[in-house]
């Protein structure tokens, strides 16, 4: 997809999208037609979060930022939306009632509309690669919480788009829980690095390249406060960002 030809909310759909099947969350708290998106992600991540908020803004318009701590003493920053119209669609396409709570699925029709870019985006936040000796092995995306038969439908959908993966399982937890994830061996992780790697942020080299690293700079609170003062325009509690 050639970005210069596209509207900036299309292309953010097309990021939401691949943001919403990895660490996205999409919310309808009322009974209102209309949602909140919530984003997630390290202080080693916060350069990917701040490319994420400015890209989404036509479909969101601004934030709420709220840091904490991880239970490793490192900051965490959350990116609040309030409740938009524009959100709810994403809502409806990706979440079901299931058993009588509210739940993240998997459909075909959605997958459907991946584009390399939102496919970069799930990867950014779900993908991992297989490394020996500092060649790629292969690939997986952390597909864990998608139940055994949508994980099915991740394979036909990535068989459609002609890269052919495996649905892999771990051994069961203490609770007999089974967990499963997508699988790509070598030349199909070739094959969808090459689709996806003109999307891949800077920062995020690492995640298709194995003589990258995660970022070297690790933004502390009081970096990450001074970044988003500066962003009047779409952080909307720039002047106090939420801590605790």
């Amino acid at each position: 997809m050639d970005q210069k030809m596209v509207s900036p909310q299309r292309i953010a759909k097309k990021i939401l999208l691949g943001t919403v099947l990895g660490d996205g969350f999409v919310g309808n708290g009322s009974k209102l037609p209309k949602a909140v998106l919530i984003l997630t992600q390290g202080a080693r991540q916060f350069e990917y979060l701040l490319w994420k908020m400015k890209a989404l803004v036509p479909l969101v318009k601004d934030y709420y930022v709220k840091i904490r701590t991880s239970s490793g003493g490192k900051p965490i920053v959350q990116a609040v939306t309030t409740h938009q119209r524009l959100l709810y669609h994403t809502w409806k396409d990706m979440y079901n009632n299931i058993d009588g709570k509210i739940k993240k699925v998997v459909k075909l029709n959605v997958l459907r509309r991946l584009t390399p870019l939102s496919l970069a985006c799930w990867h950014m936040d779900d993908g991992s690669l297989y490394v020996s000796n500092g060649l790629i092995k292969g690939l997986r995306l952390a597909t864990y919480g998608f139940s055994y038969d949508e994980q099915h439908i991740i394979k036909q959908y990535f068989a459609e788009i002609g890269i052919t993966v495996n649905v892999a399982s771990y051994k069961p937890d203490q609770n007999g829980k089974q967990y499963h994830y997508i699988g790509m061996k070598k030349k199909e992780t070739e094959k969808f690095i090459k689709m996806i790697q003109p999307h891949v942020h800077k920062t995020m080299q690492y995640k298709i390249d194995p003589s990258k690293h995660c970022a070297e700079h690790e933004y502390t609170r009081e970096d990450i406060v001074r970044t988003l003062q500066k962003c009047k325009e779409f952080v909307r509690n720039n002047e106090s960002i939420l801590v605790y």
